[in-house]
């Protein structure tokens, strides 16, 4: 799983709306005329006031990091949380933040230690969160 990846997802305030309605589908979209066993139909997600294309960039970046599954039934796509991914994010971020893991050198020379690790990009990205 690639942490940033799923960082950069996480950033928008619409797609943790998205990730905290599937939480719960049965609160926010148990009006759907499919059982939400089968997952939210893309079209309810509308609900947040957001254009049609706008919300599906939103499913597709959530879709993109792993955090979301979706399954076509016909002309329709249905979403769920994929909480087993979502439990692995907060796992190696957990461990990265505590520098329980090694980093990988994003060069691609192979494995670094976290203390001697070259500045990336996503270093701002993490230290917000801690």
């Amino acid at each position: 799983m690639d942490t940033l990846q799923v960082i950069k997802a996480l950033a928008h305030p619409a797609r943790m709306d998205i990730l905290n309605w599937l939480r719960d589908p049965e609160t926010y979209f148990g009006d759907q005329e499919h059982p939400v066993a089968m997952g939210v139909c893309a079209n309810q997600f509308q609900r947040s006031g957001l254009a049609q294309s706008t919300v599906s960039a939103h499913l597709s970046a959530l879709t993109a990091a792993g955090l979301v599954t979706s399954r076509r039934v016909g002309q329709w796509i249905f979403y769920k949380r994929n909480e087993e991914a979502i439990a692995t994010f907060l796992k190696q971020l957990t461990d990265d933040l505590q520098g329980n893991r090694k980093s990988v050198d994003r060069s691609g020379r192979g494995e670094v230690d976290n203390h001697t690790a070259a500045y990336s990009p996503g270093d701002d990205v993490l230290s917000k969160l801690g």
